[in-house]
């Protein structure tokens, strides 16, 4: 993911309404979703559609990362 498109991406996933990020909010989300660029590896996912299958991805997703960070 290019550092343009993180806050785009995080605004995406953001756990309050988009309505709620207005003036000083969105700018404050934009500089700090470049900070998280600068210092944190970042990617894309895509989840399951519905919340059926998300408990089992999730756990497969944090178990694939875990098991990279263990074998670097």
């Amino acid at each position: 993911m290019t550092a343009p498109e993180i806050p785009t991406e995080t605004l995406k996933n953001f756990p309050l309404p988009v309505q709620l990020l207005k003036g000083l909010a969105l700018k404050n989300h934009f500089s700090q979703s470049f900070q998280c660029a600068k210092s944190a590896n970042m990617w894309r996912k895509r989840r399951p559609n519905g919340f059926a299958l998300l408990e089992e991805w999730v756990k497969m997703n944090v178990s694939a990362v875990i098991t990279t960070d263990e074998n670097a």
